[in-house]
């Protein structure tokens, strides 16, 4: 999840080239994703229980799926042409949201998605 989020990233930053208002946008995720990747380091570094391994992932679901949709939305219509990197991203980051997603995971997520 943090590869395709730095992948989705880098879309925005790129598209911020000829569109400089996106910029704060790429630098806000990729410092989420920066943050994540401390997070995920310590961890390992340390060991974890399994109620921070799915906060862990959880977060990491919810911020690829946030910069894949950026990464759509910045490539605007060309995003949705299949083969296009958004395309491809936004495909991925939502396969996190079933692919072997343990249910506190699933719930957390739903929760998210629901606003509650």
């Amino acid at each position: 999840a943090l590869g395709a989020t730095r992948a989705a990233v880098a879309l925005v930053r790129a598209e911020a080239a000829a569109r400089p208002a996106l910029e704060p946008i790429a630098a806000g995720l990729g410092a989420e994703a920066d943050g994540l990747a401390s997070r995920l380091e310590a961890a390992a570094a340390r060991g974890i229980d399994a109620a921070e391994r799915d906060r862990l992932r959880a977060d990491a679901n919810g911020l690829v799926i946030r910069a894949a949709q950026a990464a759509l939305a910045a490539s605007k219509g060309a995003g949705f042409v299949r083969g296009h990197p958004a395309e491809r991203l936004a495909r991925e980051a939502l396969f996190f949201l079933v692919w072997s997603c343990p249910q506190a995971v699933t719930d957390r997520l739903l929760c998210e998605l629901s606003g509650g």
